[in-house]
């Protein structure tokens, strides 16, 4: 059997989903999924980083305004290059160059090949000039805080209940048998509350802190 060391992430997934894809197939545990969570969690981190600042990529802006909307993001994805392509959202390459429109009829998909392929971004304040020309009454948040991702949540509130109960998510002790342990208690606390409202999405990202080393025994 060919070994798979390297798994496709779709573009804006949440860590809930990927961990839940990935256990029903049976990869959570593999290094093909190890890594893929990895390569996820690292891109969130990024992403943060980014609007910690207040840049916003492509994908970042359609999402945000999808939030707020009852258009998906795909919606927003066309508006945003349509009005890319029209001059008026501007958008600017990692090194601060202006990213341009440009006509390029010989290239197979051109307005992608400008744009949301190659990390450009916009800022806030551009977004809300555009918004505010066309009429809408939408804002992104200027800068300083990152939009944390559903299981980026999850993962934290686990974390944040463990040290609420007294105990170190580093060495936590281990369960005796015959009695409630501290993976119980925290589920006690947050299951079936926002954002745990799915049935398995506590056991999901408890594994995830297992798996990468945010909770050990």
């Amino acid at each position: 059997m060919r070994r798979i060391d390297r798994l496709y992430v779709p573009h804006n997934i949440t860590l809930e989903d990927l961990t839940t894809q990935l256990d029903g197939l049976g990869l959570l545990d593999s290094e093909a999924g190890h890594n893929a969570i990895k390569r996820l969690k690292n891109k969130l981190e990024e992403r943060c980083k980014r609007q910690q600042v207040g840049l916003y990529e492509i994908s970042d802006v359609a999402v945000m305004l999808a939030d707020q909307t009852e258009q998906d993001a795909d919606f927003w994805l066309i508006q945003i290059r349509s009005a890319w392509r029209d001059g008026l959202l501007k958008f600017w390459l990692p090194d601060g160059t202006p990213c341009d429109y440009q006509d390029r009829p010989d290239a197979p998909r051109p307005m992608e090949y400008y744009l949301g392929l190659d990390s450009e971004y916009t800022t806030a304040q551009a977004v809300d000039e555009w918004l505010d020309a066309w009429g809408a009454k939408y804002r992104l948040p200027d800068g300083g805080e990152p939009v944390e991702l559903k299981g980026q949540t999850q993962d934290r509130l686990i974390l944040e209940q463990i040290k609420a109960l007294g105990y170190d998510s580093q060495a936590l002790p281990k369960q005796e048998r015959g009695k409630a342990g501290v993976k119980k208690e925290v589920r006690d606390e947050l299951d079936n509350k926002e954002p745990f409202e799915a049935r398995t999405a506590f056991n999901q990202s408890w594994k995830r802190l297992r798996k990468y080393g945010d909770i050990k025994e």
